[in-house]
């Protein structure tokens, strides 16, 4: 731990501006401390953030199963964070109503906090006042929407079914359709390229080239019986 005291510089003594200003609220300086790290430290930091450089830098290396199990666990890493927003949102929304204001993580979002300091603290809430009449309004259409899907939903519980059903059948088509990429396995992506004998074949048994020439004749016999009758 060091301790240093910082005068104001001749400079700014006489000039209006910020650093002026705040210089001269202290007659006799600021004092200002730090802690600092030692080398060993340092070289430890260098170590791990040169490891993760060169490991994310050499993921196509990886083992499949190790490339398999990221890919996983960075979709339900996602899906957690997009429905942890999602129930933060409808419950801020549902107490919003009723001129509260309750949030799940307030901090989550906020720039000045760390990772463990957002999510501290879990929850807050406060009472609202002042509101005009356009949020009353406002209030109100919310309060008749939550209604209206409430209803809905008690009126046709299959709605959930299916909803979940999709929500599912959208995951694990997004977890093969990496698994897939991974793996290399372009055959249901690109279309097959067709071979030199699957031409032929093709051209051989065309029915324009083959068959409609013996068909040719009998339909001009027809014909003639037909111009004979008459």
């Amino acid at each position: 731990f060091f301790l240093m005291k910082r005068s104001p510089p001749r400079y700014t003594q006489g000039v209006s501006s910020a650093a002026s200003d705040v210089y001269k609220r202290q007659d006799k300086g600021f004092y200002c401390g730090g802690f600092p790290r030692s080398a060993k430290s340092h070289v430890f930091l260098l170590v791990v953030v040169v490891t993760l450089i060169l490991g994310v830098l050499l993921f196509p290396v990886w083992p499949l199963k190790v490339k398999i199990a990221v890919w996983y666990v960075s979709v339900f890493m996602l899906l957690a964070i997009i429905g942890l927003i999602l129930i933060r949102y409808l419950v801020y929304i549902v107490f919003w109503i009723f001129s509260c204001e309750f949030w799940i993580f307030p901090n989550l979002f906020d720039d000045d906090k760390g990772i463990v300091e957002s999510f501290i603290p879990a929850a807050s809430f406060s009472l609202r006042s002042g509101d005009t009449f356009a949020l009353i309004f406002a209030r109100l259409v919310c309060l008749c929407l939550i209604v209206y899907v409430s209803y809905s939903i008690v009126k046709e519980p299959r709605m959930i079914a299916s909803f979940s059903d999709a929500s599912f059948k959208g995951v694990n088509d997004i977890l093969n359709w990496g698994q897939l990429k991974l793996e290399g396995n372009t055959t249901s992506q690109s279309p097959q390229t067709k071979s030199l004998k699957d031409i032929e074949n093709e051209l051989n048994n065309d029915p324009i080239s083959g068959k409609s020439e013996p068909n040719a004749p009998e339909a001009e016999t027809e014909d003639d019986d037909k111009v004979q009758k008459i």
